[in-house]
């Protein structure tokens, strides 16, 4: 289970594993937090087809 209540805390643990939001485009313009109802985030060993990369996502000292 997710042990946070808070949903700005699970984006901070996204982040200490190396996850980054990618922005949303919205006819040509990037939206703005408040207009985007999905967050999507991208880490570059995080692929579909490779668990083997899976062994390289660690979490970064604080």
């Amino acid at each position: 289970w997710f042990k946070h209540q808070h949903f700005s805390a699970f984006v901070r643990q996204l982040n200490l594993y190396g996850f980054h939001k990618i922005p949303h485009l919205q006819q040509g313009d990037l939206r703005s937090d408040t207009d985007t109802e999905f967050w999507n985030f991208a880490h570059p060993d995080f692929i579909r087809g490779h668990p083997e990369l899976l062994l390289r996502i660690w979490r970064k000292k604080q």
